[in-house]
């Protein structure tokens, strides 16, 4: 739901996620909550409510589930990037992405990279942040994971658009639309159209949009 931007809808599950955790004392499921709540507010640019929840799922999912282990250090790792401490955002997705390929799970470890690869290009790291962003992409598109590849091929753009690499940035950008309108199709123009008003999507359509004006 939350993914979908529906955040009503998802805080009501989530309201009755955590009473059911809590009651009946299953961890599993209050890693599980923290971590997409705090995931929501992190999509709403929420970043004070997002550690919160993030911190949370983190101290509790320890080392013992590694699985909720990698992917609440990855989303730390972005939180701490974009509340003010971006060197320890770093530091956090550098972690994520070796504990997420110590896991051998190829969803992780394209998510972990994703993740590692915007923090780095908010660090003004433009080049590291593009060989794995498309390294990221490559494991992606074979999965047919749209949602994520089109950010991938966003952040690629971006990062070429830095270096200076204009005809890069051009082509990248290109691949991110091209990638969004097949996510279109695949969802749905309706749930499509409810992806579209989450503010951080908002903002990385904006990112998109300006690449293309600019370069195209």
């Amino acid at each position: 739901m939350w993914q979908l931007g529906r955040n009503e809808e998802a805080r009501n599950l989530f309201d009755q996620t955590f009473a059911q955790a809590n009651q009946g004392g299953d961890k599993s499921l209050l890693i599980a909550a923290y971590q997409f709540s705090g995931g929501m507010a992190l999509s709403q640019r929420r970043f004070k409510e997002a550690k919160v929840g993030i911190r949370r799922a983190h101290a509790l999912a320890g080392t013992q589930d590694a699985k909720a282990a990698t992917e609440t250090k990855r989303l730390l790792g972005l939180v701490q990037a974009f509340s003010g401490a971006p060197q320890a955002g770093e530091l956090s997705g550098k972690e994520a992405v070796v504990m997420a390929k110590q896991s051998g799970d190829a969803w992780l470890i394209s998510r972990a990279e994703m993740t590692l690869a915007e923090i780095m290009l908010k660090n003004n790291e433009a080049r590291p942040a593009l060989e794995i962003a498309l390294r990221a992409q490559e494991n992606l598109t074979r999965s047919e994971q749209h949602e994520s590849q089109w950010r991938a091929w966003l952040i690629a753009a971006r990062a070429s658009q830095q270096t200076g690499d204009n005809l890069k940035a051009s082509e990248y950008a290109l691949h991110a639309g091209d990638v969004l309108t097949k996510l279109r199709d695949k969802w749905g123009a309706e749930a499509f159209k409810s992806y579209l008003h989450r503010p951080d999507i908002q903002n990385s359509r904006k990112q998109l949009g300006q690449i293309l004006a600019k370069y195209n």
